[in-house]
């Protein structure tokens, strides 16, 4: 924890955990049932080797039952732009349980993965799979996605709550959590 590194130069992580601050423990204690939560998520979901939290893919041409959906689901597996679940980058700290990624990866694997449900040539049991696990992801899981855009700032404000947002042109583009797409009624 950064804040307590800062006021704290000690190698003794005994001392370090005695003069945590009982804030900084219960947040440890909280991140560690996270993980141990995590862990029952940890799961791939039937019928694929790419699709759920990484993959269990012998290699890169390794797929499961329903291949067109886990093509959808390697391809977003390989976005280049995002973040790892409690990782900061782009300035940017990503508390979620999840990676989050690039909206131009997202909004690609959305298509995908429509485009799969939809098809009349994929098998009927990959056709379920995009849309089954399409719906898990973008309407159940819901995950923000990365967006390099100009900043909002607050353009009305109600009892001190800002209620209407506009974008600052005059900045310089900065990467920012944004909604992620939603998954359609098929």
């Amino acid at each position: 924890m950064r804040c307590v590194e800062c006021r704290i130069k000690t190698s003794n992580v005994g001392t370090l955990k005695s003069q945590m601050s009982v804030h900084e423990r219960f947040l440890e204690s909280i991140w560690t049932d996270l993980k141990d939560y995590k862990k029952i998520l940890n799961a791939i979901y039937p019928g694929t080797n790419w699709c759920g939290v990484g993959d269990v893919a012998k290699n890169a041409t390794d797929y499961g039952t329903s291949v067109g959906t886990d093509k959808c689901c390697q391809e977003h597996d390989g976005c280049e732009i995002f973040i790892t679940a409690r990782d900061t980058k782009y300035g940017l700290t990503n508390y979620a349980l999840y990676t989050v990624s690039d909206c131009a990866c997202d909004q690609k694997f959305l298509q995908c993965m429509v485009d799969v449900a939809k098809s009349e040539t994929a098998p009927k049991r990959d056709q379920y799979t995009a849309k089954d696990f399409g719906r898990i992801f973008f309407n159940i899981v819901n995950p923000k996605c990365l967006l390099q855009d100009y900043p909002s700032v607050c353009k009305k404000r109600v009892l001190g709550i800002c209620v209407q947002y506009e974008k600052d042109t005059t900045q310089s583009k900065v990467w920012q959590f944004a909604s992620g797409p939603e998954f359609p009624s098929l």
